[in-house]
């Protein structure tokens, strides 16, 4: 029968008075749990980026999109998430911006040109409402509406 003492010696973790006591497993584990970080933030930078990016290009898309450069984007089958999120508030939001600019420019021809009659302006701002209204994608027709001629009301 064996009792042990012919078994080999030095297998396992050894503890001796030399070395401080590490178990290795911990290590291990720690060494995961870094590598895991490590792809969360990369995985958040490229995410990060490619918002960035989409912003960029619906900038782009929205100021060709008022200078009548293109077509209304599409949506595409993959448009969900925070990037075609990003996507769309830009291409609105430099739409709008570039239509305000616009409206303005606009407003102000007609107020020198008919300052002198109420009338004449009242109508002639009434079809610059409407040309820009329905000239604008349906998606956006009342933002347009809402943002660019509630103030000129109020010069009357």
């Amino acid at each position: 029968m064996a009792t042990g003492a012919n078994l080999q010696q030095g297998r396992g973790i050894q503890v001796s008075n030399i070395t401080p006591q590490v178990d290795l497993r911990n290590g291990e584990a720690e060494a995961w749990q870094a590598a895991e970080r490590t792809f969360d933030q990369w995985g958040q930078d490229l995410k990060q980026k490619r918002v960035t990016k989409a912003r960029h290009a619906g900038a782009e898309e929205g100021r060709a999109l008022a200078a009548g450069e293109i077509e209304m984007p599409k949506r595409g089958i993959l448009s969900f998430g925070e990037v075609a999120a990003a996507r769309e508030t830009a291409v609105r939001d430099a739409y709008l911006a570039n239509t305000a600019t616009a409206a303005d420019d606009r407003e102000r021809e007609v107020r020198t040109q008919f300052g002198h009659d109420l009338q004449a302006y009242e109508k002639a701002m009434g079809a610059v409402r409407s040309g820009f209204i329905e000239g604008s994608p349906h998606e956006y027709a009342v933002d347009v509406e809402n943002r660019q001629f509630d103030r000129f009301a109020a010069l009357q």
